[in-house]
């Protein structure tokens, strides 16, 4: 597990989204693993009133099994209080450094202030110095540590922002706020309001009288889904714009190549059309017929109904929304790892994925085209390692997928059934690499207890 992983099995089972297996196998890492509890114990501060853990202080360390379920709060606290004896002093002091200290509401200047907090729903503040109440005025240079709830902030120019916990949010100017950690609403319908911004580590996503969500994780990956009108994402440390319409979204890697993601819909036809991601292609430097990459299988079983991997490396997708063989797919419930190996290091300009399902006996049913996977890059001249985490046998992240999440799929109807995701760099190439390994989940639909393995039906990788 990467701590990629953990952190979001950790942040699914603060949300309440855990599924029994996942939590149980969270609560086996966290009695294995000290510095697991330790993230866990960031996080969860988050989430958790500070009184809450307090009294944990005397606490054993190790974490007992977790009932899947309780509910979020009492989840929450159950795990944290175990864990609140290992280290109180200098929690989230890494991802706090160098901002303003919060302020409390009743030391702001009354002719300072750009915004109201209009409602609270189940609010709890990280530190009770900063604590608010719906009706306060906010100002210019102010900082909002929301540990629980919900909270709704309209500026006077008529912009508005909903921040969900956990979240550390900055009201930087009147037209430009700092997410740097959690997600929110933003909607700038009026004049005034034109050209609002949510800045995070990785990005700049200014609002054209929009509707638009994002969100931004403690390692520094932040995303925008556009709802309505248009954003404009500026990559952070480049020149690099992208405008975003209604329906379209973006994922923002850190590092210096200022890697992103793509996620579209298609037009569920053979001839696999998406807004601006091209279709799957023969003459990317990984097809078949160019005889320099070989791909393999280095962890997972694929299922008995699935094509080879070479369906993936064969310049097309499927003819049609459920043709198995013409499909690259894990069993059910395994998680699987595909390596493509381009023969040497070559600087790569893009990675694109493709996935296409339509069950033919439901209409609603198209669980296997989800893309959930993340995506590692190397240079050696031999693969690292897969025994453990995987950056640390030396593999490089380069880019992570949930499309569920970027289409907000909350029913299987809404599940697009043709799907495309493009890897690409602001500037550049995403770098050198010799090897690529995608690291494949399953999928969960709201009906069955069994995970899905996803039908690919191609893997395109551009080079310079």
């Amino acid at each position: 597990m990467t701590p990629t992983d953990l952190e979001t099995l950790i942040q699914s089972h603060l949300d309440g989204r855990a599924h029994t297996a996942d939590v149980e196998r969270l609560s086996r890492r966290l009695e294995e693993d000290g510095e697991a509890r330790k993230i866990y114990l960031r996080l969860a501060h988050l989430h958790a009133s500070l009184a809450g853990l307090a009294v944990a202080g005397a606490i054993a360390e190790s974490a007992a099994p977790l009932p899947a379920s309780t509910s979020r709060a009492s989840r929450a606290g159950r795990l944290a209080v175990p864990l609140a004896g290992l280290v109180l002093a200098g929690l989230l002091l890494v991802m706090w450094r160098g901002g303003p200290p919060p302020r409390s509401p009743e030391s702001l200047p009354l002719a300072a202030t750009i915004a109201q907090l209009t409602e609270l729903k189940n609010c709890r503040w990280v530190s009770p110095q900063t604590e608010f109440s719906a009706g306060d005025r906010l100002a210019a240079g102010q900082r909002l540590e929301l540990a629980a709830g919900e909270a709704r902030i309209e500026f006077d120019h008529g912009a508005v922002v909903v921040l969900s916990a956990p979240a550390i949010f900055d009201l930087v100017s009147s037209h430009e706020t700092f997410l740097l950690l959690g997600q929110l609403q933003a909607e700038a319908s009026t004049e005034a309001a034109h050209g609002f911004c949510v800045r995070t580590r990785t990005a700049r996503f200014v609002d054209f009288g929009t509707a638009f969500s994002a969100s931004a994780a403690a390692d520094g990956h932040s995303r925008v889904d556009v709802t309505s009108g248009m954003v404009e994402v500026q990559l952070g440390g480049t020149a690099a714009r992208h405008m975003l319409r209604a329906g379209e979204s973006m994922g923002i890697e850190p590092g210096q190549s200022v890697v992103t993601t793509r996620i579209e819909s298609g037009d569920g036809t053979a001839a696999f059309r998406f807004p601006s991601i091209e279709p799957p292609s023969n003459r990317d430097h990984a097809d078949n017929a160019q005889g320099r990459a070989t791909i393999n299988c280095l962890r997972g079983q694929l299922n008995e109904r699935s094509g080879s991997l070479g369906v993936l490396t064969d310049g097309q997708g499927q003819s049609q929304a459920d043709a198995p063989d013409q499909s690259a797919f894990f069993s059910t419930d395994q998680q699987g790892l595909v390596l493509l190996d381009l023969g040497s290091p070559l600087p790569i300009t893009r990675i694109n994925t493709y996935s296409w399902h339509q069950d033919r006996g439901s209409d609603t049913n198209r669980i296997r085209a989800t893309q959930k996977f993340y995506l590692y890059g190397s240079a050696a001249a031999e693969p690292p390692g897969t025994g453990g985490p995987l950056a640390e046998q030396g593999w490089v992240l380069l880019g992570r997928v949930n499309t569920d999440e970027f289409f907000d799929v909350s029913l299987p109807r809404t599940r697009p059934e043709q799907q495309a995701t493009s890897i690409t760099a602001a500037r550049g190439p995403i770098g050198s690499y010799r090897h690529l390994l995608w690291d494949v989940r399953p999928s969960r639909s709201g009906t069955q207890p069994v995970e899905d393995g996803t039908f690919y039906g191609e893997f395109d990788v551009y080079v310079e």
